[in-house]
């Protein structure tokens, strides 16, 4: 097979192309860590220390030669910012050094010739090329370039598969993850070059994961996508591997490499990062879930969350991530990883480094590990300020053409638009404030949008531009479109209200302050003394916070996560219950009710009964219902908690109620992923029967994404002992196609397994839920549910393939299938049930949809829409100017096929989804609950309407 070559420079035009960034002064919150990085780090560090390893072999420690490397790297991109010539001198010194340190076959490690490509001998190349390269990069110095090039020929002639080769991921470590790492500078090594060796070996590398004993991950990632059970889940080899995948991607256009990068990616970021924004625990990915929070001890070594150089390989994985895919969701997880583990990580006073940040009872052990070289040079120390270095390349550049800026940070920055440049100067102090000034400085006018990421926490985002405002959604893009001339000025203005926000650590979660996008933290030498130290303190914001805390109330001295513990002092970031005093409005609340009203504005909206309520016990848990003050059993009616309420506030899009009780006392009700809790008088308790696991994806960067949370919850709730039913209330049973549309749904948010017993002990080929008869459209139906768990080998298909010849129509020279479904023949939509039922359950499929009038046809939207009678009155007309209120779903289908938007939505925030006079309901059910609703025949919520919405909105926003 010939190897592929790439036709440019990258096959792949990355969606993000960074701006140049020019900040001399460096001005800004952002700007002046950067300057802390140079001033404190990068200007002091002792090179000598560094090139000891090269010039007196052997290094005093196996991967001691990574360090001048990783100073190279971060010394470049500063010194591209800054232009500090202390830095260019220092710099200067370190490449001719290392130059001068390679072997004449270009080996340039740190070990002696017997012991050669052992242990960490290819890492250590993989960043002295990292380094070099960097240099040559913003110095065009050809000396460096040809020392990689040295470097990369000597690897080729090492490694491969042939006879004379040794095996590449037998030189390593982590199931040879460390040396394949290499993957990386060899990529760019191509890229710069355009030599094929260079790119067989990448191609190579990746090869050499896949075999007997190799770390599987692409194909690991592929399969299942859970980091933790791929390799041996060391969290920053993987990453490093990762980010080398994604470049090589690039520059091959191979899909698979795209798809095990973006599984990686959306596992890490849903399931396995702190709230602080860093992921692993004793520098290695946790299961799915499990984030302990407190640093401990393994044997002699303390260990704890977020190893740095984690930290830092995560933040240049969501950068190639960016390039990759453009997506809001990857610039939000960006944030939350710089504004607080990355900053968090370099002591503001000093510049020293910290290995893992404790969330819980710990301190920052600034300084304190060693790899060899004194006084404090590990692996952390020396990626934590390539970290910060990288930030001016995430803050801003053009997004699919587009100038935008994700990140606010001081300076100017010159946009490259196809033959135009836009130069852009920014003012600002963001985070400490909300408020961005961003001026013009391009003499010629230029027409062209300028996009501002509005962070997802953001509450009234307002852009000014002149005389003109434009508002911005929390979670997107604002697009400003103009013709820019020399002084024209956009301010940006977000609110930025303290919210509290889950630790998401299973079994039992705890909660921290957050504030835009810094989570605060408790340091012991601020809340001791009542407020800031007197001097010696770096940095301004302290924020003075009423709230009842682990039951007691307190007014808490709280600052930035990125300062505390700077003296080596204790801090707490999470708490076991708080409840806010200061700030009753609650945020997420107001950005629902914000996508709501959005939401309202394009479809039409229908009115439910004014009654205010909330169910808990999402998936296989037990069916809670709040509503009045009591918190009730939905099906026995037994009242597990009663409360006098003075005031109630229903947050349905955080599955929480808040309560004020007559006495003054607050209460929290709320679900996550570990069940379903009650939060008073300082104590949080699980209620038994609610621990059953659920998945609640966040929807980050989604325009709807707190709707489609709510959708999420509405239908999750309706699944009793894995049975997904219509409405738990009112039907006992599940329906077919009901269940066939949820579990669509549920693959989509993972959440499959949760119908897993039902659809494996399904046998019959019919629900038999309309009046005992049995309806055609169930074949298919229940094709496809068999098929999410099983083969064919399943019994249900069987009886399913028996039951065809009853309806089969044979006329025109073609075969369909025709027989009731509600009461009447939809020849049309069951032969599309039947087919799509045959085609994933990979049966042979000898039907035609026929060219015939079917009211239902429209209701099958995701597959065969070019099969419909093209004159025929579909259900969604028929309906709409009678009942169409009454199965709101029929409308919400008509948007899918139709493209229309005349699916109802709910006045209410909750529910969002409902049925009316259903003629197979058991309405006097809902005495028990409400008798307004009982009177109505109202069934809410419902998963028929909650599923059509939740993937239209899904697939179409």
């Amino acid at each position: 097979m010939a190897s592929p070559t790439a036709v440019n420079d990258l096959q792949i035009e990355a969606k993000f192309v960074s701006a140049v960034y020019l900040n001399p002064d460096l001005k800004g919150y952002l700007a002046e860590k950067i300057k802390i990085n140079l001033e404190k780090r990068l200007l002091c560090v002792d090179t000598d220390t560094l090139l000891e390893p090269f010039r007196n072999r052997p290094g005093k420690q196996e991967w001691v030669g990574e360090h001048a490397g990783k100073f190279l790297h971060a010394a470049a991109l500063t010194y591209g910012v800054t232009k500090n010539e202390a830095l260019k001198m220092r710099m200067d010194r370190v490449v001719a050094a290392l130059i001068a340190c390679q072997e004449k076959d270009g080996y340039l490690g740190t070990y002696l010739p017997a012991n050669r490509w052992e242990s960490w001998d290819v890492w250590t190349h993989k960043y002295t090329m990292i380094g070099l390269l960097a240099y040559h990069e913003v110095e065009r110095d050809e000396g460096s370039l040809l020392a990689c090039k040295k470097m990369g020929d000597l690897v080729v002639s090492v490694f491969g598969n042939g006879p004379d080769k040794k095996d590449i991921g037998a030189s390593g470590t982590h199931i040879g993850m460390a040396p394949t790492s290499i993957l990386e500078p060899m990529v760019r090594l191509y890229c710069i070059t355009h030599e094929q060796a260079y790119l067989d070996f990448c191609l190579y590398l990746v090869g050499s994961w896949e075999q007997e004993n190799g770390a599987k991950i692409i194909s690991s990632l592929v399969d299942h996508g859970d980091v933790y059970r791929t390799a041996n889940n060391k969290a920053y080899e993987m990453l490093s591997c990762l980010v080398g995948l994604a470049d090589l991607y690039k520059v091959t256009r191979n899909e698979t490499y795209l798809k095990a990068c973006n599984n990686a990616w959306k596992d890490i970021a849903s399931k396995k990062t702190y709230i602080i924004g860093t992921s692993s625990f004793g520098e290695h990915f946790t299961p799915s879930g499990h984030l302990p929070a407190k640093g401990e001890y393994w044997n002699t070594k303390y260990v704890g969350p977020g190893e740095g150089c984690v930290t830092v390989t995560w933040i240049q994985f969501c950068q190639r991530m960016i390039q990759l895919t453009g997506k809001y969701k990857i610039v939000a997880e960006l944030e939350i990883a710089i504004y607080n583990a990355l900053l968090a990580a370099q002591n503001p006073q000093d510049g020293k480094v910290c290995y893992f940040l404790p969330l819980e009872g710990g301190r920052k052990r600034y300084g304190e590990v060693t790899h060899g070289l004194l006084p404090d040079i590990c692996c952390c120390s020396s990626s934590i300020p390539r970290g910060i270095a990288l930030i001016p390349e995430l803050s801003a550049g053009t997004l699919n053409g587009i100038p935008t800026f994700l990140l606010y940070n001081g300076g100017r920055f010159v946009f490259q638009v196809k033959n135009e440049q836009l130069e852009l100067e920014v003012q600002t102090d963001y985070p400490v404030v909300g408020s961005v000034a961003i001026t013009i400085l391009s003499q010629t006018p230029i027409k062209i949008p300028i996009q501002l990421a509005i962070p997802k926490w953001a509450l009234d985002a307002v852009a000014t531009v002149g005389n003109r405002r434009y508002t911005g959604n929390a979670g997107e893009f604002l697009k400003l479109k103009n013709t820019w001339k020399y002084g024209d000025t956009v301010l940006l203005d977000m609110k930025m209200p303290l919210e509290i926000v889950s630790d998401r650590n299973a079994p039992n979660p705890k909660f921290a302050f957050k504030r835009g996008p810094q989570i605060l933290a408790l340091d012991e030498n601020i809340s001791d003394a009542s407020g800031m130290p007197a001097s010696g303190w770096v940095g301004n914001d302290e924020y003075l916070v009423e709230a009842i805390v682990n039951g007691t109330h307190k007014k808490l001295h709280l600052v930035p996560f990125a300062e505390a513990g700077q003296t080596m002092a204790r801090y707490n970031l999470l708490f076991d219950s708080i409840i806010l005093i200061s700030e009753r409005k609650v945020k997420s609340l107001e950005i629902y009710r914000k996508q709501l009203e959005l939401l309202r504005k394009e479809f039409p909206v229908s009115h439910l009964p004014d009654i205010d309520f909330f169910q808990f016990g999402m998936g296989n848990r037990l069916k809670l219902i709040y509503k009045n003050g009591k918190l009730f059993d939905t099906f026995s009616g037994d009242v597990v908690f009663e409360w006098q309420v003075k005031s109630e506030t229903i947050v349905p899009n955080a599955y929480k109620v808040f309560i004020e009780t007559i006495t003054d006392n607050p209460v929290l009700i709320y679900e996550n992923e570990s069940g379903v809790f009650v939060c008073q008088g300082g104590k949080v308790e699980l209620i038994a029967g609610t621990s059953a696991p659920i998945n609640l994806p966040d929807f980050d960067g989604h325009r709807f994404s707190e709707v489609l949370k709510v959708l999420n919850h509405e239908i999750l709730i309706n699944i009793v002992d894995s049975k997904p039913v219509p409405n738990l209330i009112i039907y006992g049973k599940p329906w077919r196609r009901d269940a066939a549309l949820m579990a669509m749904c549920l693959k989509e948010t993972e959440n499959l397994p949760i119908i897993s017993d039902w659809v494996m002990s399904i046998r019959e080929p019919y629900d038999f839920n309309n009046g005992g008869e049995p309806e055609a459209d169930n074949l298919g139906q229940t094709l496809y549910l068999i098929s999410l768990f099983a083969d064919k080998s399943h019994p249900a298909v069987a009886s399913v393939l028996a039951e065809l010849p009853k309806y089969e129509v044979h006329e025109n020279g073609i075969t369909y299938i025709k027989g009731m479904s509600d009461f009447h023949e939809a020849p049309v939509y069951q032969t599309k049930w039947l087919k799509f039922g045959l085609k994933v359950m990979g049966l042979e499929d000898k039907y035609t949809i026929p060219d015939i009038q079917d009211n239902y046809a429209t209701l099958f939207w995701w597959d065969y829409k070019d099969a419909h009678f093209g004159e025929t009155i579909d259900a969604y007309e028929e309906y709409n100017s009678t009942n169409k209120h009454f199965y709101p779903y029929i409308g919400w289908a008509a948007n899918h096929f139709h493209g229309k938007k005349s699916g109802l939505v709910s006045n209410r925030d909750y529910p969002l989804s409902w049925e009316q006079a259903a003629s197979q309901a058991n309405y006097e059910a809902l005495e028990g609950f409400d008798g307004e609703y009982a009177k109505l025949k109202l069934g809410a919520p419902h998963t028929w309407h909650a599923g059509e919405m939740f993937l239209y909105l899904l697939f179409n926003y």
